[in-house]
């Protein structure tokens, strides 16, 4: 592809890159743009990012899954604890060896770490333990794009996919070294299930 809309074949200001309207989706189609050789830097080479909702009301972003122009009603809590039982516990228990593993690569115990007590208002250290991924609570968000609920698995799945990216982008010490693939994509299951 890098070939086919490489600046001395097509120029780059001749095709758009439509992003939805977040930093986190306008960066990736910036850094997707560059990948082609089109550099925002460089005004022979700018391939334009357009944001979806900000030129256009009626332009539906096509990849976003959170778009809702309808305004339709996402899932109650109700609802999507009944996907799995209304247990949490099982669905992170389901999990276990994944998010354990995540956590013995991040050194959680080791290093003290402060998610817990951002993250979950009932965690008590003298009572739960050292801080790891398992005390990070359940919080429902009804955000269908994340997950609808932050819980451990949903931490550990950002993990995952973080490490999975750095696979793919051809990172050399992806996932700090310390896995195989085979083992990288059965942490990534967390992400996409």
């Amino acid at each position: 592809y890098k070939d086919l809309f490489s600046p001395t074949v097509v120029s780059c200001d001749s095709f758009a890159v439509i992003s939805d309207n977040s930093t986190r989706d306008i960066q990736t189609a910036t850094q997707f743009a560059k990948g082609f050789g089109c550099d925002e830097d460089s005004a022979a080479n700018n391939m334009i990012v357009a944001v979806a909702n900000n030129f256009s009301t009626s332009l539906w972003p096509v990849v976003s899954d959170s778009y809702n122009e309808l305004n339709c009603p996402t899932s109650t809590e109700e609802e999507v604890l009944s996907l799995f039982g209304n247990d949490v516990d099982y669905l992170t228990q389901s999990y276990d060896d994944s998010i354990e593993l995540i956590n013995e690569l991040l050194h959680m115990e080791e290093y003290n770490a402060t998610i817990c007590e951002l993250q979950n208002p009932d965690y008590d250290e003298s009572l739960d333990g050292p801080c790891t991924l398992f005390q990070t609570g359940f919080e429902y968000t009804g955000n269908y794009f994340q997950g609808t609920f932050l819980a451990p698995y949903t931490y550990a799945g950002y993990f995952a996919d973080m490490w999975m990216l750095q696979y793919v982008s051809g990172l050399e010490n992806w996932g700090f070294g310390k896995m195989d693939f085979p083992t990288l994509a059965s942490l990534h299951s967390m992400h996409v299930q």
